[in-house]
């Protein structure tokens, strides 16, 4: 169910644990989190991949090494810029995280490198031809915000990228977004 008042938009959201998507996989999460975060490509309707952060990437060594190269126009909901070095953060924080339902994903990755200021070079332990459908399933967050804020706060006060910013989340029951691209 969803209002929507100046611009904000509430939505019915009786079942989630958490609005921190290095720690929930579940679902009706990924949908939430889709609106609120970006990722480094999308799968678009007719199924294709398409860039989101990422503008263009490179397949090398028969599909064991990946090279994106990561839009400099994208800010965070905070007005920081998102960088290599948040998605570089991103992906080493979930590699580190035992717990984490998306480490799973990056399991094949052996090694995250920066490439010149703009680029991100992953490589993994075995070809993967799909990789780049892989990392729509992780969601890109600003370092600085999360380590200020603590995982705690995070979870409940998200900064992302995406098309919504949370102006309210009330756990099992709500949360209200603002669209950031008005």
């Amino acid at each position: 169910r969803f209002r929507n008042v100046t611009g904000v938009q509430t939505c019915a959201l009786p079942i989630l644990s958490t609005l921190d998507p290095s720690i929930n996989t579940a679902a009706i999460a990924i949908n939430v989190y889709n609106n609120i975060f970006d990722t480094l490509t999308k799968i678009e309707a007719d199924g294709s991949v398409a860039p989101m952060l990422a503008l263009s990437w490179q397949i090398g060594d028969q599909a064991k090494v990946w090279t994106f190269k990561v839009r400099g126009d994208v800010k965070f909901h905070d007005g920081s810029p998102l960088t290599v070095d948040d998605v570089i953060w991103t992906y080493e924080k979930i590699r580190a995280d035992a717990k984490s339902p998306v480490r799973p994903y990056l399991a094949a990755v052996t090694q995250i490198e920066k490439v010149g200021t703009d680029s991100i070079r992953f490589t993994l332990n075995t070809p993967f031809i799909t990789f780049d459908r892989q990392v729509t399933l992780v969601s890109v967050l600003p370092q600085k915000a999360y380590t200020e804020m603590g995982a705690e706060k995070f979870s409940v006060q998200p900064v992302g990228s995406g098309p919504y910013r949370v102006v309210q989340w009330v756990k099992d029951s709500m949360i209200d977004r603002k669209s950031t691209r008005l």
